[in-house]
Parts: structure tokens; sequence; C-alpha cells
């Protein structure tokens, strides 16, 4: 399901591609015009099945308040 990740959903397009994540994060990035409402993260874990456990990344940023979009993603293995 990852796999149909793309630049540019929004928050509800990836969770209802991949559900609710695991944990949030904010980071602000205070003096940044690229992005003033900071960096939102959520972080999706898989753990057995016929894929090896590991953990997805999905960040989000915003130039306007709950305007977020997916930015960038990152895979890490256990």
């Amino acid at each position: 399901m990852a796999a149909d990740l793309r630049q540019g959903m929004s928050i509800d397009d990836v969770q209802g591609l991949l559900g609710k994540p695991r944990r949030t994060a904010l980071k602000t990035n205070s003096g940044s015009s690229a992005s003033p409402q900071g960096m939102l993260q959520w972080t999706y874990n898989w753990t057995g099945g016929t894929s090896a456990p590991g953990s997805l990344r999905v960040d989000f940023v915003s130039k306007t308040p709950n305007a977020w979009y997916v930015n960038s993603w990152e895979w890490a293995n256990y």
C-alpha cells in the first residue's frame, strides 16, 4: 500500500491509504519561509507478516494552517 504514496497527498489521502499512524510529531521551523507552519511527522510500524519488520516515517509540510501535504517519506528496517 505504501508504494502508492505520492508527494502532495493530503493527510486524509494518507490515512485512507495507510490508516492511522502509530506515532505523530510536530516540529516547528522558526523563521523558515519554506514551511512556516513547521513539519508534521507520522510513523507507521510493521511487525512480522510477509516482510521484515520496519517503520515508515511520512513527513508533511504546510504553508497555511490545516493544509498539510506529503513532502517526503522514509523507510527504516529493524
